[in-house]
């Protein structure tokens, strides 16, 4: 049954309050038991199912395997295990083998040994690759194999070998894993997943078809850890081909159809000493290429198939050989990759980048040319470069005695390149080592633009031009920025380099109203504004200095420095406005200097006098001060503003203007804390702790108790617990428990125990749901969920899960055990003792069963079970049933039978016998006389004073004692054999209120039954306090130190033992520690030595801690800790465990694969709407809104406070009945936000819109 998410939120934040104070929480990844041998066993036994077995745990655990769910809460997985078990014990004579069967047997065993110790939830691995599809008819197959069970009949024909091998066609209608061999001689068509972890040989066709919706379909390969390591699959149902890849499917390294793709490198390995691809033409052989590596792989030749390599390239990094012409019909490029270059007629290889030319390159002699750039004739011996003419490497014309000459024949000298005409460029000569002259005297001349140029343009806009001597300007002014756009000439002017810092400089500032001065030696700067005869320095003026102002205006903040005589020191007064001014203002100082102890006050206008503190104005002075206003002082505002109380510059008590008050960190006493006895403490506008109503009343949970006015000694621990009560004497524990009653003396433990009842009194229900829709009737009592569920009416008793569960019209009925009565929705005063006992019962009355579920339209019948044909192994008398209901086998009237009667074997009748009051049905345990061999007593003595909780008439069964007090006294007892002690078990009405109760009770040699246990009338177990319950000797339940508690083989220590102490489970608590500490676990605790109110829960849970470790809460397995830590809380092992914090079903809402970081945790949750609207939310949740580019189904949950990504778990919301996360999915989670995508329910869920709850987890 699905339990509300709420519960859940409620349950985060509980934990989260133990990291309030400074305890750290250590969140593992997962928190379920493993069971890998699960779906093997089921694959490997469900074959043997009849068409008669239901098997329903088995049939629902299969579901949640089917949708993709693999952990199931313990129970489930029991059940099913034993279902499986009934199932082999059946069938087992249909498996050939017996070694299978022993090993399923085996595989079995340890599968519920595992089951039987799990603390949780158990998890299994998925047997399916994806979600289940229909059956496909087998079509033209012939002889499938597969498809339903076979019949009963025909089980003895099935065979469960080692190996599968089937002779004929095989189809697969749903999903199959098959763990060793698959030899199949047919086709083969799947129509759901199949896995194969054995060989598997195919003598004929292996048919894969999609079925609608789906469109594709693919093989995996999985390693032996079952990760894919690649697929096969087609790309659609329109599109031929297949495709492989190697990621799961998002590269498509390599796709066949019409054409063959290949996503990455292809590798072509021969096992011989070469490898070869050819590539051939429709018109076969003689067209055909190949490529062909050479000797270890050294070389690559591309040749014509019988002729000689016509291109050939020699290792890595050897030459490449192109034999014949090389015809380039578009650009040639050699060395643009930064290596290479061209080498003509030399055997000496080019430089990189670089032309060789062996001998002269002539181009034109009397009428040829170049054009470079373009197609129009340059003109003959000309050389025409249309663009820029550039040279990154070099141009080799030539070795010792060669150059180019263009436009003649004469010899141009070696190395040399001479131009008969002139060289002409219309974009940009370029040049790497600059345009010089030949030098022929001492003073050269470079000239440049001396005839048409009518200005010389040295640099580029943005770019530095270098002088590298003096600069002789003949002109009068220096121009710079001739010719700029319109305010072009900010930050412009002259600058100084020395060696290579600028120095010095003389420029326009950025806004151009202002020449900015720097010295090359000086620091600072002189600004001069000829605009308005302002100038700034950018240092302080000392005082030798003496400057006059007519105004002095210190910028950017700057400072007034008033110093002290030169001859006590260098120490200043500072002066300088705020940061931020909204305004211009005037401080006029005062006349004088003032008086003692007086301060300087502003009138408003910035006229300044001396006043003293607190005469006119209301303030508070250190040490504390008078006022004349009246008795009490007040601090506070008078305006829409909040008040805040600082220390250390830190915010530490808030009020704001609504009279909210935040004290910033947590609240520490170090005091006591007295509350009026009217105080009421709320959570989120709800009443959370108080003592509302009349006089003995307490409430603890929001909404608990939030309606009581007059009502008294009434107690309410949960959520709307005791909500509307006005009652008394109520006591209610649980999520809802009595939340809208008005009556009294009633008792509710567990989530929505008795949550329906309204005036109804004296009622008790213990257990989630119980009486819960009860409304008026009174004196009814439930133990156990769901006990008395729907009932409306009185005086019923119910112990046991859903025991009298639909007894909505029914009165004075009692039932005890699971599903006892369960079905009785009329019935009257029926006794129904035993698991399923008057189950069969809907409105019968006056019955009594005895672990007999009785037959319908039963009335005042008594039945019990496994009585009918039970075998009678010795001499048995008849009991018989008197007309006032009284039973026995020795008959002062005759017997009466109304039908035939059948005695086997021996029957003897020794006479009428009547036992009377105070006599004894006496058992001899061996052959002799009386006493000492007549030890069995069955008696009952009304005289006898009170045993322990029985009153007088009880009943006794007793070894070794007899009561015979007489009427009136004195105590008096039989024990025939002294050599023995006593034992009896006794049962009889309850001393103070007459209920019926039992009583165990032993001594030891030479004295009277002492009681060990006994049962009260309400169910309440009592056991003694020196009880001590041993498992081969060994210590293993047991009671000390008043009130402490261990069980399990060695538990608790052997001396002396602290009190509030609990252990459970092999070694837990072993060692003595101080008192309060619980540990449940093997070895959890084991080595505690010294602390106290530690928790520990799981196997090796807290081993580490060995001495003062205190107020630890350790949960899971292996869950050590750290020696010598306190105050800490670790929940799972972070190397090995996922936590889930919800589990229990498929309904259940999990954080799976989490790991918190340490520190304070934060948990906020919210509901919501399918409008997106928030509902019910923490604070830390703001508005959602919808994810961009989605139109439904997306949504983005804003979040804060939270100092990294946190974890965020969302599903349907409450009372929504949908398997955890099928239609929810976490989009990703960042710092700040959250992205939900929701689906709707149908077979193939798409987005929609829809209501969900969300939980973030994370640290401060």
């Amino acid at each position: 049954m699905k339990r509300p998410i709420q519960n859940g939120l409620f349950l985060l934040a509980f934990l989260s309050l133990f990291t309030l104070h400074s305890a750290d929480l250590v969140i593992p990844e997962n928190n379920f038991t493993p069971l890998p041998l699960l779906m093997p066993l089921i694959n490997a036994l469900t074959p043997l199912i009849s068409k008669e077995e239901t098997l329903p745990a088995l049939k629902e655990l299969q579901t949640l395997n089917a949708q993709g769910i693999t952990t199931a809460p313990k129970s489930l997985v029991v059940d099913t295990l034993m279902e499986l078990e009934a199932l082999l014990e059946e069938h087992h004579t249909h498996i050939p083998s017996d070694d299978d069967v022993q090993q399923l047997v085996t595989e079995l065993t340890e599968c519920k040994e595992i089951a039987q110790q799990a603390d949780l939830d158990i998890s299994w691995e998925c047997s399916y690759g994806r979600a289940p599809r229909p059956p496909q008819q087998a079509g033209n197959l012939q002889n499938p194999v597969g498809g339903p069970n076979p019949a009963p009949e025909e089980i003895s024909t099935f065979t469960l070998p080692a190996d599968v091998n089937i002779t004929h066609d095989l189809h697969v209608g749903h999903n199959a894993t098959i763990t060793r061999d698959l030899l199949v001689g047919g086709n083969v068509t799947v129509d759901g997943a199949l896995v194969i972890s054995g060989g598997t040989t195919y003598n004929n066709d292996l048919v894969l078809q999609p079925l609608p919706p789906h469109n594709t379909i693919a093989i995996h390969f999985n390693s032996n850890s079952g990760a894919e390591i690649a697929r096969i699959y087609t790309p659609s149902s329109s599109t031929t081909g297949v495709v492989i890849s190697t990621d799961s499917g998002i590269t498509e390294n390599l796709r066949i159809d019409n054409s063959t793709f290949v996503n990455g490198n292809l590798a072509v390995i021969a096992p011989t000493n070469f490898a070869q691809l050819s590539m051939t033409g429709t018109t076969g052989t003689p067209s055909a290429w190949d490529v062909i590596s050479g000797n270890a792989g050294d070389n690559l030749t591309i040749e014509e198939t019988g002729v000689s390599p016509r291109i050939q390239m020699d290792g890595p990094t050897g030459p490449i050989t192109i034999t014949g012409d090389l015809l380039v019909n578009q650009g040639l490029g050699i060395g643009s990759g930064g290596t290479g270059g061209l080498t003509v007629g030399s055997t000496t290889l080019a430089g990189t980048g670089s032309l060789r030319v062996e001998g002269s390159a002539f181009i034109g002699t009397t009428t040829g040319d170049v054009h470079i750039g373009g197609s129009s004739a340059p003109g003959d011996n000309n050389l025409l470069v249309d663009n820029t003419s550039t040279t990154k490497g070099s141009t080799f014309v030539g070795t010792t005695n060669g150059g180019l000459h263009i436009g003649g024949l004469s010899n141009p000298g070696d190395n040399n390149l001479l131009v008969d005409g002139n060289v002409t460029t219309t974009g940009t000569l370029l040049t790497d080592l600059g345009v010089d002259v030949v030098e022929a005297g001492p003073a050269d001349t470079l000239a440049i633009g001396t005839t048409n140029a009518d200005a010389l343009i040295i640099g580029n806009a943005g770019a530095t031009t270098t002088l590298t001597e003096t600069l002789l300007i003949t002109d009068k002014y220096a121009t710079l920025n001739k010719n700029g756009a319109i305010s072009s000439a900010s930050n412009s002017g002259i600058e100084l380099f020395e060696n290579p810092s600028i120095t010095g400089y003389c420029k326009t500032s950025v806004d151009r109203n202002s020449w900015v001065l720097k010295a090359p030696a000086a620091t600072h700067t002189l600004t001069i504004t000829p605009g308005n005869t302002s100038f700034t320095v950018d240092r302080t003026i000392g005082t030798g200095e003496a400057p006059t102002f007519s105004g002095l205006t210190l910028a950017n903040n700057g400072q007034l420095h008033l110093r002290e005589v030169t001859i006590n020191g260098t120490n200043q007064v500072n002066l300088k406005a705020p940061a931020l001014l909204s305004a211009d203002y005037t401080l006029t100082l005062p006349p004088n200097t003032g008086s003692l102890n007086t301060v300087l006050s502003t009138d408003g206008s910035g006229v300044l006098t001396w006043v003293d503190p607190g005469g006119t104005t209301s303030c508070f002075v250190n040490g504390g001060n008078s006022f004349s206003g009246g008795p009490t002082a007040s601090v506070g505002t008078l305006d829409n503003f909040s008040t805040t109380i600082r220390t250390q510059g830190a915010d530490r008590i808030s009020i704001s203007n609504t009279g909210t008050i935040t004290i910033i960190p947590d609240l520490t006493l170090n005091s006591n804390l007295n509350l009026d006895a009217s105080t009421i403490i709320t959570k989120n506008g709800a009443k959370f702790i108080h003592t509302s109503g009349g006089a003995g009343n307490f409430f603890i949970g929001s909404s608990a108790g939030n309606l009581c006015a007059t009502g008294i000694h009434n107690t309410g621990a949960g959520n709307a617990a005791l909500a509307n009560t006005d009652g008394f004497d109520n006591t209610a524990a649980g999520y809802q428990a009595l939340a809208t009653t008005t009556g009294s003396n009633l008792t509710a433990v567990g989530a929505s125990a008795l949550a329906a009842c309204t005036i109804g009194i004296c009622n008790t229900a213990v257990g989630s749901q119980a009486l819960r829709n009860l409304i008026d009737g009174s004196n009814n009592t439930a133990l156990g969920s769901l006990a008395l569920f729907l009932a409306l009416e009185s005086e019923n008793t119910a112990v046991g899960h859903q025991a009298l569960f639909d007894a909505n019209a029914s009165n004075d009925n009692t039932a005890l055990g699971i599903n006892a009565g369960l079905n009785l929705s009329s019935g009257d005063t029926n006794i129904l003792i035993g698991q399923n006992a008057g189950s069969n019962y809907t409105a019968e009355s006056s019955n009594i069963c005895l672990g007999d579920p009785g037959v319908a339209l039963d009335t005042s019948t008594t039945r019990i079970s496994n009585i009918w044909n039970a075998s009678v192994g010795d001499t048995a008398k008849v009991v018989g049933v008197t007309a006032n209901n009284q039973l026995g086998s020795t008959f002062t009237q005759p017997l009466e039978i109304a039908g035939n009667v059948i005695l086997q074997s021996t029957t003897t009748f020794g006479g009428d016998r009547i036992q009377q009051h105070a006599t004894s049905l006496v058992f001899g345990t061996t052959a002799g006389g009386l006493p000492v061999n007549y030890l069995g007593r069955l008696f009952s003595n009304y005289y006898a004073p009170p045993f322990y909780n029985m009153d007088l008439d009880r009943f006794f069964l007793a070894f070794n004692y007899r009561d015979i007090t007489p009427s009136g006294g004195p105590y008096t007892y039989e024990t025939p054999n002294p050599a023995y002690g006593t034992a009896q078990l006794s049962v009889g009405p309850s001393v103070s209120t007459g209920g019926g109760v039992c009583t165990l009770a032993t001594s030891p040699v030479g004295s009277t039954p002492i009681s060990r246990l006994e049962i009260h009338e309400d169910g309440t177990i009592n056991l003694a306090n020196s009880n001590l319950i041993l498992l081969n000797g060994i210590n293993y339940i047991y009671h000390a130190s008043v009130s402490s508690l261990f069980a399990g083989p060695h538990a608790g220590p052997t001396g002396v033992v602290a009190i509030n102490n609990t252990g459970v489970g092999l070694y837990a608590l072993s060692t003595e520690p101080e008192p309060s500490n619980v540990a449940i676990g093997s070895y959890a605790g084991a080595r505690l030595d010294g602390g106290v109110g530690n928790c520990f829960i799981g196997s090796n849970a807290g081993y580490n801690c060995t001495s003062t470790e205190s107020y630890n809460i350790y949960i899971g397995n292996n869950v050590t800790g750290t020696t010598g830590e306190s105050n800490k809380i670790r929940i799972g092992d972070s190397a090995t465990n996922d936590l889930i914090l919800f589990s229990g079903g498929a309904y259940e809402v999990h954080a799976a694969g989490s790991i918190i970081p340490s520190g304070q945790t934060r948990i906020s949750f919210a509901v919501v709407n399918a409008d997106g609207t928030l509902g019910p939310h923490t604070q830390d949740i703001v508005d959602p809104f919808r994810a961009p580019g989605r139109p439904a189904g997306a949504w983005v949950v804003p979040f804060q406070n939270f100092s990294a990504a946190p974890q965020a778990v969302a599903t349907q919301d409450f009372g929504v009945s949908t398997p955890y996360n099928q239609n929810t999915v976490i989009g990703g989670v960042t710092v700040g936000q959250v992205v939900v995508y929701t689906f709707n329910h149908d077979v193939v869920p798409v987005l929609a819109d829809q209501a969900f709850n969300i939980i973030i987890i994370g640290t401060n």
